[in-house]
């Protein structure tokens, strides 16, 4: 069944192998002090919940979601995001049902640029099925996914959606990370006003040594009224 709780929550086993469980999946990661390459982690979402400020990945710690499960990003600090991988090495984030699940940053922001999905750094990371949608139509530059640093991350069946008053991209991607059965979707940059900046599905950063591969991937361009153009790619 795709039936989530509509009050969610996130389970895992402490360090002796009782189960625990918790209301956010900042509380249930925290929990987890004894990961390691060879002790990897699960943590297992199921339901909607409701993060108040950024998640930060974990090394060799993977988070399951359940069908229908939906963590909601909604710090209101500007210039944020809801996930953050800057460290975390060898770490799944997936569902078994594709796209049946959805990480999504709400509300209305402060200024700055504000993401769903964030990389900055980290190896082995991976991301499967999942629908990664920015909602916040107030400020600018509200992407899906960001990409700055993190090396060799693989992404299946995934979605991306931007969001925002102009340069709402569903996926800013770079660092020789591959992509396979995915989409990326711009924004509708009308909702701020007139229309914004190019609202492209996915902008591509890459040199000649790290270099982004999609496979069977899709992109659209937003809406951005009469004032910009829009871009799938």
């Amino acid at each position: 069944s795709l039936t989530a709780p509509a009050t969610g929550y996130a389970v895992t086993r402490d360090s002796t192998g009782i189960e625990r469980r918790y209301s956010t999946l900042t509380a249930a990661l925290a929990a987890v002090t004894d990961a390691t390459s060879n002790n990897r982690r699960l943590v297992v979402v199921n339901g909607a919940i409701t993060e108040t400020a950024p998640v930060v990945a974990k090394s060799y710690v993977d988070v399951f979601f359940k069908a229908g499960s939906i963590l909601n990003c909604n710090s209101t600090t500007g210039g944020t995001h809801g996930i953050l991988f800057n460290a975390a090495v060898e770490t799944k984030w997936y569902t078994d049902v594709s796209r049946s699940v959805e990480i999504r940053r709400n509300g209305v922001m402060g200024s700055g640029a504000n993401r769903v999905v964030e990389m900055t750094a980290g190896t082995g990371i991976v991301f499967e099925g999942i629908v990664v949608r920015n909602l916040v139509t107030n400020i600018n530059s509200n992407r899906g996914l960001n990409m700055s640093g993190a090396v060799g991350a693989k992404f299946y069946n995934c979605a991306f959606y931007g969001a925002g008053t102009a340069n709402a991209y569903g996926a800013v991607v770079d660092g020789d990370s591959y992509f396979y059965d995915c989409e990326a979707y711009g924004g509708d940059t009308t909702l701020g006003g007139s229309g914004g900046v190019v609202p492209c599905g996915w902008v591509i950063n890459q040199t000649t040594t790290a270099k982004t591969h999609l496979f069977n991937c899709i992109g659209y361009g937003g809406n951005a009224g009469t004032s910009s153009e829009a871009h799938g790619f």
